[in-house]
């Protein structure tokens, strides 16, 4: 069994940009890279996930999370997140991929323990998994077979 991870990111200075009123376009990058560093992480410290695989068309982006072990698609210029994930999931399936699980980049709180828990619910074929936010408005991540 293979489980890849597939994480789209945008490009640093295009990220969280509806805190422009709060942090300066310099301060929204920190941010971005530092939750980007913390995402692959945790992921390197759970057990099970065989490839984490970063689609961005950022240079940067790319560049740092083969820093972490990371293999990496580069979009030929910004999409969107749909466009993205597709990507990844064509490469990952032609790398053999039986699972896969996509992620933002920017889940700050993300840990290990918390990927295994998602991990240990994942329990046949045909099977999805859904990681709705706190609001229920929108997707933590995604888990398929």
């Amino acid at each position: 069994m293979s489980l890849w991870a597939i994480l789209p990111v945008k490009p640093f200075k295009q990220g969280k940009t509806r805190l422009a009123g709060v942090l300066s376009e310099d301060e929204r990058y920190i941010l971005n890279l530092t939750m980007l560093g913390n995402t692959l992480t945790a992921l390197q410290q759970a057990k099970g996930i065989n490839q984490i695989l970063v689609v961005s068309p950022d240079s940067g982006v790319l560049a740092m999370s083969r820093d972490f072990g990371a293999r990496t698609l580069q979009e030929d210029s910004p999409t969107n997140l749909n466009h993205a994930v597709t990507l990844g999931v064509r490469f990952a399936l032609a790398g053999m991929a039986n699972w896969i699980m996509v992620l933002p980049a920017d889940l700050p709180l993300l840990e290990a323990n918390l990927i295994q828990d998602l991990l240990a619910r994942k329990n046949g074929a045909n099977q999805m998994i859904i990681v709705p936010d706190r609001k229920d408005d929108g997707t933590n991540g995604l888990l398929l077979n």
